[in-house]
């Protein structure tokens, strides 16, 4: 999604001579920037078409015209992008991520997340990896732990950790965290 995203705006915005957009490209851009800025918040379609002055029909039209994706795909997968952001920070529940997200309750957050990616938040977040990536601000440095809060000592275990964002340094007081 976001690379889809970038690639849209990043093709319009680098040209030094902008070319004339037509009106239906000019909405998608319009309508891209009002996902970006409001999908936590804003999870209909008629929000962003009344934003942009036209119906929601003829907005899914122009989108799947030019994208190849609905409206509410649009919509549907900015929302798992950001479900799935929020849910690698182990120390935010899932309610968090569902209230963050303006999902009325938890259950209707979770029946979301399931049916997009076939399985649960909880066994998402289990399945990013073997360790969770918490660290513990100790005085001078940032101390590694494991899911279960154990620390992780840096010397017998520095092959197997992983951060969440990839990276393979462990992350001191002068680093910034890998996330």
């Amino acid at each position: 999604f976001l690379l889809d995203l970038g690639n849209i705006m990043l093709s319009k915005k680098d040209r030094l001579i902008r070319p004339t957009l037509s009106r239906k490209e000019e909405l998608l851009e319009q309508f891209l920037q009002l996902l970006f800025e409001h999908c936590k918040e804003q999870h209909v379609v008629t929000f962003y078409a009344e934003r942009l002055f036209i119906t929601p029909q003829y907005l899914s039209l122009i989108l799947k015209e030019l994208t190849g994706k609905s409206a509410n795909k649009w919509i549907d997968d900015a929302l798992i992008v950001e479900a799935k952001i929020l849910l690698k920070a182990p120390q935010a529940t899932v309610q968090q991520v569902a209230d963050i997200l303006h999902f009325s309750d938890q259950s209707t957050f979770g029946k979301f997340f399931k049916k997009h990616m076939g399985i649960s938040p909880m066994e998402y977040r289990k399945s990013l990896s073997g360790w969770y990536s918490i660290f513990l601000l100790s005085f001078t440095e940032l101390i590694p732990v494991d899911q279960f809060g154990n620390t992780i000592d840096q010397a017998s275990n520095s092959e197997n950790h992983k951060c969440v964002g990839g990276c393979s340094e462990w992350v001191g007081e002068d680093h910034d965290p890998c996330y």
